[in-house]
């Protein structure tokens, strides 16, 4: 008996000592010093529901890097800054990001109206900037080499929409289009992609209705809307405006009988739960499948969806994807790149820059990732999603 109490008491000091090893370790893990990467998106303003899902994927894709063992052994610390989706404000914090908090890189802004003027302070920074969100075409190429776009631009949506939708409804021949003329990024779509894009696909484009930001009265423009009678009704909103817009179609049932679909903005933000069915039957382009059978994808939605709905989230998953994959590019750069805290500034901007321009065939949710020669994400996948309920479901 002695001798057996002899052996338990030995196991249990070695089980008792491993505990205490692999806690010393943790706690070593996590005292490590942290590589800072900055996140700048809209938490307060018309575009505050955006940002605050935006953050809390990105919050998430950081968790799960840092449980695998972080960065060559350090955690990454993300440094979150409010743009409001104001430029000016979007223009100072990433000065902030990248002066005082010494980021080796960062994710955002959010919409191109402040991704258009940071890029060039990211490049007298000499430091990378990339944004999975914003849409407006040419950017990154002016903006060379710091300056890189992780999603789809408008000119790619619009043509890949345009051509989905003559693909689907083959009769349908006059098209009239609403769109945002108070968003710079938007109101150019308007005068010039959108109608080469109709005429290319063999609609005839009847009439284009503009409104503005902060407009509260969409009657007289859903009212002509209805006098164009025309097949299809293409909408190229966000935010309030397509909030305001939906529910007045409905009201005055402009959408009946028709065909009614448009871009990523419809699908993207809570709009199809908070329309309450004013979007129902809508048509939208996006690239994040749900039904899809990629294994990162579903992994992601076991985590992410139990994590938003806690949070009391009420929209699905969307562009946010992409800065989910946008996180784990930068983590595989500097992992390769044997980046640390201790890596000087300068030279971890310039590895982390030269690791974006150089990705290729990146396997994320959102499809087989490169970047080109511009700074633009090749690879993307594209689909046509129909609202149904509260879910945007994939018909093409």
């Amino acid at each position: 008996m002695n001798t057996m109490k002899s052996l338990r008491w030995i196991g249990l000091t070695l089980v008792s000592a491993a505990t205490l090893a692999g806690a010393a370790g943790t706690a070593l893990a996590q005292a490590k010093d942290p590589i800072k990467i900055g996140f700048l998106t809209p938490l307060t303003g018309r575009l505050e529901s955006y940002g605050k899902s935006q953050q809390q994927v990105i919050n998430l894709a950081v968790a799960e890097v840092n449980k695998a063992g972080g960065v060559n052994g350090h955690p990454i610390q993300l440094i979150t800054e409010d743009t409001a989706f104001s430029p000016p404000q979007a223009i100072e914090k990433l000065r902030k990001v990248a002066d005082q908090d010494k980021v080796f890189a960062v994710v955002g802004p959010y919409g191109s109206n402040e991704v258009d003027p940071s890029g060039p302070l990211a490049n007298r920074l000499k430091l990378p900037v990339i944004s999975a969100t914003f849409t407006k075409p040419g950017i990154p190429a002016a903006n060379r080499p710091w300056l890189f776009r992780v999603g789809p631009n408008d000119y790619g949506v619009i043509d890949y929409t345009v051509k989905a939708f003559r693909e689907m409804f083959p009769a349908a021949k006059k098209v009239v289009l609403i769109g945002n003329a108070g968003e710079a990024y938007i109101a150019a779509t308007l005068k010039t992609t959108f109608p080469a894009a109709f005429k290319a696909n063999g609609f005839e484009l009847v009439d284009t209705v503009e409104v503005t930001t902060g407009q509260v009265d969409y009657s007289a423009a859903v009212t002509r809307l209805g006098r164009a009678n025309a097949d299809l009704v293409f909408v190229n909103l966000i935010a309030g405006e397509l909030l305001g817009v939906a529910q007045e179609m409905a009201k005055q049932k402009v959408g009946e009988g028709k065909i009614v679909g448009g871009l990523q903005g419809l699908w993207a933000g809570p709009w199809l739960i908070n329309s309450k069915g004013s979007m129902e039957g809508w048509y939208s382009s996006g690239y994040f499948d749900y039904t899809s059978p990629n294994p990162k994808l579903k992994a992601f939605l076991a985590a992410a969806v139990p994590d938003r709905e806690k949070m009391g989230m009420r929209q699905g998953i969307s562009v946010e994807a992409t800065t989910y994959d946008v996180t784990f590019i930068l983590a595989k750069i500097m992992t390769d790149a044997k980046i640390t805290p201790a890596t000087p500034l300068e030279e971890a901007r310039t590895k982390i820059q030269q690791g974006l321009a150089a990705l290729k065939g990146y396997n994320g949710m959102t499809g087989n990732l490169s970047i080109d020669k511009d700074g633009e994400t090749t690879g993307l996948t594209m689909n046509i999603f129909q609202g149904k309920g509260n879910t945007w479901v994939r018909v093409k």
